[in-house]
């Protein structure tokens, strides 16, 4: 079972922009200038005496350039905005405002999926530490997510200790990204309490995040986990079959053979089980476990569906759970397929003993021929010797005798036809003299005229 949960390079760059796209651009709430205190109430005011106090003010200039710029973010005019913000970073500013116009121009970057460069000039407003507590707060969070689409996993990580640190309340969302980072360092174990993190703190985690923290349990090995993962995956989303092949791998992995059975039933039930290859997994499954005869029903019937391949193997597998169930006779057609379908001629010895044991001589003198004439035999001598006692049971004699000479050429099976040999012998001179008695008699006389 494969599970590789990193993210890709373009779906990192989709979730970022959907977060970045829904933060402000603008400088709400801080401006200071005089042009905006005119029309601000007496709370404002009072809060941009504060901001006043600590260097955050912009000039009028300065706020009404910045506004045109954001103006021009949102409707995609971004050379134009950085025309704008370049023109304001050439003059002379005031640490808050250079922060607030490098903050803007970073948006303006990120806007168009340039998000190097944005990182540069987001580090550039975040190291004059003079943005608002929460603006700064979330250009860490910001620079985080741009470095790990970047792939620049290391500073990324950075940023989000960072952030972190001084976050308060984060959101699951936040911590599933920092997991994401670690496991794109492959550090798999630090990823792990992040998302068990997410998950817990979340009333409706989505399933993204169970399939994250499966490959991360998986990589690590810790397999219960990944079972009891998946047993609630289940439960909650019955129709998602990858689940159910995932769990019953997983339970075979760590040796639950009953449960793995019970999990594939439960898939086949649900009408998940659709390819060849999983049909035939569930029915080698009920043979383990001694139900052969449902293995049996249930190849039988989806290879006549064409639901399974009718290959070699799985018309072998299908005579094998036919003779388990004591089924001979519905062995014979499988073993027969299975033997033409071979690139030697063992099948069709295998066919000849089924036909053997229903002591259908002919038959088997059939297939035996067939299987020699195929060759690639792993015991010609043995394959003689059926014959000969297939041929020796239909009273040809003169077959039979050939065949045990042949079986007699062979060290695993001399002994035996020279046995046969002599039963042979035996058998032809009883014929012979039976002749010669039905010869010695002399038929009643003619009448004479």
């Amino acid at each position: 079972m494969t599970m590789d949960h990193r993210h890709a390079s373009s779906r990192r760059r989709r979730w970022l922009a959907a977060l970045l796209l829904g933060l402000p651009v603008a400088v709400a709430g801080v401006s200071g200038t005089a042009y905006a205190q005119r029309a601000a109430g007496d709370d404002q005011k009072t809060e941009q005496e504060d901001a006043a106090k600590k260097g955050q003010v912009l000039t009028e200039r300065t706020f009404k350039q910045v506004t045109e710029a954001q103006k021009a973010i949102e409707e995609k005019r971004y050379a134009q905005a950085q025309q704008i913000l370049d023109g304001l970073l050439k003059g002379e500013l005031q640490p808050y405002e250079r922060a607030i116009v490098l903050q803007t121009m970073g948006y303006v970057f990120t806007e168009q999926d340039n998000y190097r460069r944005a990182a540069e000039i987001f580090e550039q407003a975040l190291a004059l530490k003079i943005l608002p507590e929460a603006q700064q707060h979330s250009l860490l969070y910001n620079l985080a997510q741009l470095y790990m689409a970047t792939d620049q996993f290391q500073k990324s990580l950075q940023k989000f200790k960072e952030w972190f640190a001084v976050a308060q309340n984060p959101q699951a969302e936040a911590y599933v990204a920092y997991a994401n980072v670690y496991a794109q360092l492959e550090d798999m174990r630090s990823a792990i309490p992040l998302m068990e993190k997410a998950i817990s703190m979340s009333p409706n985690p989505k399933k993204e995040w169970y399939d994250f923290i499966l490959g991360l349990y998986f990589e690590t090995k810790q397999f219960t986990k990944v079972a009891d993962t998946l047993e609630l995956l289940i439960s909650r989303y019955p129709k998602e079959k990858r689940y159910y092949i995932q769990l019953a791998g997983i339970y075979s992995e760590i040796k639950k053979e009953k449960e793995t059975l019970a999990v594939m039933e439960l898939a086949y039930k649900a009408g998940h089980l659709d390819k060849s290859e999983e049909l035939v997994q569930l029915a080698q499954l009920w043979m383990y476990h001694d139900v052969p005869y449902r293995g049996a029903l249930l190849l039988q019937t989806n290879m006549e569906k064409g639901r399974i391949k009718g290959t070699k193997e799985n018309w072998e597998l299908l005579a094998n759970a036919w003779i388990a169930s004591r089924e001979i006779p519905k062995s014979i057609d499988p073993l027969r397929r299975a033997a033409e379908l071979s690139n030697d001629g063992e099948g069709f010895i295998r066919l000849a003993q089924a036909y053997l044991e229903r002591e259908d001589w002919k038959s088997a003198v059939d297939a035996l021929e067939k299987g020699i004439a195929k060759g690639g035999l792993k015991n010609q001598g043995s394959a003689f010797l059926l014959e000969g006692v297939a041929s020796f049971n239909l009273k040809d004699l003169d077959k039979a005798e050939r065949a045990f000479t042949r079986a007699a050429e062979f060290s695993s099976t001399a002994r035996t036809a020279r046995q046969w040999l002599t039963h042979v012998e035996k058998a032809q001179l009883a014929e012979q003299e039976k002749a010669e008695q039905a010869a010695a008699v002399t038929p009643a006389s003619a009448p004479q005229p």
